[in-house]
């Protein structure tokens, strides 16, 4: 079995599947509701960056437990998207994300990635 490529948050393209490791850096949004079936959904949008950029994640459910500033996680398989003119990582039933055992340390670009300079 061959080790996994992690990608930097520049070098990510729409339509692909990446492994990253990033520190989210500031929540934009949760929420949470109930479906006509009786079933509680939770989810959050988080910003999370590394040293070339910054990019929005999206967690369902448990995952949101993990959606706390400063927590460095690895994000396995996560989906590149794009959300308007912005990119942003999504979680399916394929990915996993975990918190980081390492903390994050290296300088974070808080730059968000348009979705302009990637096509």
């Amino acid at each position: 079995m061959s080790r996994p490529k992690f990608t930097k948050i520049d070098e990510m393209i729409p339509g692909t599947r990446i492994n990253c490791i990033c520190k989210i850096i500031r929540g934009i949004m949760s929420a949470s509701t109930v479906r006509s079936d009786g079933t509680k959904v939770s989810f959050a949008e988080v910003e999370v960056g590394d040293e070339s950029g910054a990019i929005r994640l999206r967690l369902f459910n448990n995952q949101c437990d993990l959606a706390k500033e400063n927590q460095s996680i690895i994000i396995r398989d996560g989906i590149v998207a794009i959300t308007g003119d912005l990119l942003r990582i999504e979680i399916d039933n394929y990915s996993t994300i975990e918190a980081s055992p390492i903390s994050y340390t290296k300088q974070i670009n808080t730059i968000n990635l348009r979705v302009n300079s990637k096509i």
